[in-house]
Formats: C-alpha cells, structure tokens, sequence
C-alpha cells in the first residue's frame, strides 16, 4: 500500500485500478485501501486476457 500511495502523490489518484483476477484473488487489505479512497477496483472478464494486454505481452 505504501507504494501504491506515493504513487498517488507523484501521479495523482486514479478513478480505478484494472485487476487481472477475480476478488477471490484480491486481498482484503487492497479492498479496503481502495474503498478508503474511492478506486473502483474493475476485474477483467474471465478468459479475456486482451482486456489487460498490456500485462499479457
């Protein structure tokens, strides 16, 4: 989390951060941290690795 907080500070805080996996991969600790802050937290469908192609290159 303390990462992805100084991103924050440098960049500026993302209306939502795309997950390669579905919430049963997700932690609580990331869940929270997102809610806390109002990032929507969007999954990819399952099977759809060209939604995230970046990742999968």
């Amino acid at each position: 989390m303390r990462c992805l907080n100084q991103i924050i500070e440098w960049r500026g805080q993302p209306q939502a951060i795309r997950i390669d996996n579905g919430p049963e991969y997700i932690s609580g600790t990331l869940m929270t941290w997102a809610e806390k802050r109002n990032i929507r937290l969007e999954y990819i469908r399952p099977g759809k690795p060209q939604q995230n192609a970046y990742i999968e290159r």
